[in-house]
């Protein structure tokens, strides 16, 4: 995942719990699945990301 959290590649749990292909998902924003509940923490995830505050998730994870 990007920091701006467009979905670079996906596993296929992701794919079975969204029911979409990885080619379907991979270029798009992980908010657009996200319930309305969670929009907020990802928007604040990705706020953290931008600014490179998020130091539980590695590099290994973000681009």
């Amino acid at each position: 995942m990007r920091s701006d959290l467009t979905i670079i590649k996906v596993n296929e749990a992701l794919t079975e719990l969204l029911g979409y292909s990885a080619r379907e998902l991979e270029g798009t924003k992980i908010i657009e699945y996200a319930c309305e509940e969670y929009k907020a923490h990802w928007c604040h995830l990705q706020k953290e990301l931008w600014e490179k505050k998020c130091h539980f998730l590695s590099s290994r994870w973000i681009n």
